[in-house]
């Protein structure tokens, strides 16, 4: 009997985009366990939180990898220490997947993450925010290649919409209303290019 491989689930996306929200929406923090470096520094103090908070994820996501057990991360997919987790997450027999969220640009991000702090959340730099932004949607492209499954979320409005998928090997597009940041990832990424016509939709019990 073939042994069932473990699960490695990558919430991506740049920052204020909605990834907390995606893993609130699909219930994925009460089936398996998500390594999330903000959540880690809410528990810390001190000036210099969010670098230990990183390196904490870090290390805890190498102990999850190693004990072979499905977990997630969320990520803004910013560096390549990312990517490179994932590949080697998937030389070591995990199933790699991928729940990318996009938004329009780097100013709605600092809007969202603005009202976020509003509401008594953490805030980001603006030159970070800026940076992370375009570093993200370059490091997609990557990030796909590596990944079993993807899907790949808009979240200009309140919620976010399926724009693109690939499971069981097939790549599916939403191609009635794609914006303008998924036309240009799609511009460098043939298998993204939209060709046929349909309505996507995922369901609310993703398979983890």
């Amino acid at each position: 009997m073939t042994q069932r491989r473990p699960n490695l689930w990558v919430i991506a996306g740049p920052n204020g985009a909605g990834k907390s929200t995606l893993v609130e929406r699909f219930s994925i923090d009460s089936k398996l366990p998500v390594v999330n470096p903000d959540n880690i520094a809410k528990e810390l103090a001190g000036p210099h939180k969010e670098l230990a908070a990183g390196k904490l994820a870090i290390q805890e996501r190498n102990r999850l990898l190693k004990q072979k057990v499905n977990f997630a991360f969320e990520t803004t997919l910013t560096g390549k220490n990312e990517l490179n987790f994932m590949r080697k997450a998937k030389a070591e027999g995990y199933k790699v997947n991928l729940l990318f969220v996009g938004i329009p640009s780097p100013n709605v991000s600092l809007m969202r993450v603005a009202a976020r702090v509003a509401r008594g959340g953490h805030n980001v730099p603006k030159e970070d925010i800026f940076r992370r932004y375009n570093r993200s949607m370059t490091n997609l492209l990557d990030a796909i290649t590596v990944s079993e499954r993807y899907y790949i979320f808009d979240n200009t409005t309140k919620q976010a919409k399926l724009l693109a998928s690939k499971s069981h090997g097939r790549v599916k597009h939403n191609v009635k209303s794609l914006p303008g940041w998924f036309k240009d990832v799609a511009a460098n990424a043939p298998e993204l290019a939209p060709k046929v016509p349909r309505a996507l939709q995922i369901d609310d019990e993703l398979e983890l």
